[in-house]
């Protein structure tokens, strides 16, 4: 960002709070290009699991999950990329792979900055 790219230019004077407001904006960026990373990634190992022999049986859960929310009226329509959209009552519930992926890496929360720092 503009802000990092900013900071480059610092000297290489004893560390100063603009050097420290600096450096801690390079690791901000590179925690957040690392979390949208795992976001990429994670969306793309779920678009192959819809051909897995294990997809049936989450199906049927995401179905049963949507008609618990929704209720048993809920209208299922099936994803391309897997998973499932449901709707009734002017509600609608995206169930798909890719969303469920995402919903799990965010409930993460902070937690996810463990699976880079070691």
């Amino acid at each position: 960002t503009a802000g990092t790219r900013a900071c480059s230019s610092t000297s290489a004077s004893p560390r100063s709070a603009a050097e420290s407001a600096c450096a801690r904006a390079r690791v901000l960026a590179a925690k957040a290009a690392a979390y949208q990373r795992l976001r990429r990634e994670a969306t793309d190992a779920v678009r192959g699991f819809r051909d897995e022999p294990g997809y049936p049986a989450v199906r049927a859960g995401l179905v049963a999950a949507a008609r618990a929310m929704l209720g048993p009226d809920a209208e299922i329509i099936d994803d391309p990329g897997g998973g499932i959209m449901a709707s009734a009552a002017g509600r609608r519930l995206d169930q798909t792979l890719r969303t469920v992926a995402a919903r799990a890496l965010d409930q993460l929360g902070p937690e996810v900055e463990t699976l880079w720092e070691r």
